[in-house]
């Protein structure tokens, strides 16, 4: 009977032995699966930071440039405006010039040629320089909602890249939080396993 006692003792022992053996096992397997996939999601959560990182760089550069390119097109327009009053006024003497008596404009006939010659070579460079100026406004662009261009425009789609990619960024890391959050309390809604 005590022999019958032990080998069922016995039997009971190493059989509740062997389930818990596989149990250990399964959660072995289950923590060491749980411990690969929260690399992972920490690789992709350092990724989609950096891309965060870099796109808030590169908006803040393009803002930069943005600054320096209004300040540009400023001092060039004030230039422009004091060229025009410089013209204007290089005009007007010039036109006083042309209405005093004939004998001083003989005399000076070769002087009014030259200031003629430098009011010409001055206004193809202020011709010049409005041009310049019209192609920086143009690269500067429009900043009126809903029709940007140029800087602007590139710098609407900069901050809603970088918009986008943090929404997506924050869905994703929710997502993935809720999952494992899920797969650590056996929650049907977690993560499947393999």
């Amino acid at each position: 009977m005590i022999k019958k006692s032990l080998l069922l003792g016995f039997s009971v022992v190493l059989l509740s032995s062997c389930v818990s053996k596989k149990i250990y096992n399964d959660l072995e397997k289950n923590f060491e699966d749980l411990k690969a996939e929260k690399a992972l999601v920490d690789q992709e959560n350092t990724d989609l930071s950096l891309q965060k990182n870099q796109l808030e760089l590169d908006k803040n550069a393009l803002q930069t440039q943005l600054d320096k390119l209004k300040a540009e097109y400023a001092a060039l327009l004030s230039d422009c405006n004091t060229s025009k009053s410089t013209l204007k006024n290089l005009q007007g003497a010039y036109d006083a010039l042309e209405k005093s008596s004939n004998a001083s404009i003989q005399a000076n006939s070769e002087k009014n040629r030259d200031l003629l010659a430098q009011l010409q070579s001055k206004e193809k460079a202020l011709q010049a320089e409005q041009d310049r100026l019209e192609k920086l406004k143009n690269d500067l662009g429009n900043n009126e909602e809903g029709s940007e261009s140029g800087f602007y425009l590139e710098l609407k789609n900069a901050s809603a890249t970088a918009e986008t990619a943090l929404q997506a960024y924050q869905t994703e890391n929710n997502s993935l939080s809720q999952q494992l959050s899920h797969k650590a309390t056996n929650n049907p809604n977690g993560i499947a396993s393999p």
